[in-house]
């Protein structure tokens, strides 16, 4: 909220900017050096860990908002099911990805969580894909649980910014 005035002074803006997803048909209209734009919003309850419900069984998870094109960036396939598509964001769906260790966690070693639904927060999520285990350097996909961008800003956050997007550009020839 800081910007450097005429006089090199830092002044308090009294506006506030946010990226939306008219940023990124903007670029992507802009330039056709990019390959694909990944957005992402922390919802109120996916600033990083989060507890995940399923009757009784509780576990931590942390929780990414974003659309189809995330597996693009994140190279990770799914174990079954589906991932999130294009009406699950136009239709701001309550439905999830879930890594691995979620799903042992909340359904047991070897038990199919497909069409189950699970709890986040006070919203019920019906799980429709399940990802394949991934361990990368420090960061545990196993862990995660994925949903619908359009989803989380509508139920957690009441408006439409992205909190940051990652930019892919194409190779160069």
């Amino acid at each position: 909220p800081w910007y450097r005035d005429d006089s090199g002074n830092w002044v308090r803006r009294s506006w506030e900017e946010h990226l939306s997803f008219r940023d990124l048909d903007a670029i992507m209209a802009e330039t056709d050096k990019v390959e694909h734009i990944i957005p992402h919003v922390g919802a109120n309850y996916s600033k990083g860990n989060y507890n995940m419900k399923r009757g009784k069984v509780t576990t931590l998870s942390n929780i990414v908002s974003s659309t189809p094109e995330y597996l693009l960036n994140e190279n990770w396939e799914l174990a079954s099911g589906r991932f999130i598509n294009n009406n699950d964001l136009r239709n701001r769906s309550k439905v999830c990805v879930i890594g691995n260790d979620i799903a042992t966690d909340l359904f047991g070693e070897g038990v199919e969580p497909l069409e189950q639904e699970v709890k986040l927060g006070d919203d019920r999520y019906t799980v429709v894909g399940l990802m394949k285990p991934k361990e990368f350097f420090d960061s545990n996909f196993d862990q995660r649980t994925i949903i619908p961008i359009t989803t989380a800003q509508l139920r957690t956050r009441g408006n439409d910014y992205l909190d940051y997007m990652i930019v892919t550009v194409k190779k160069s020839e």
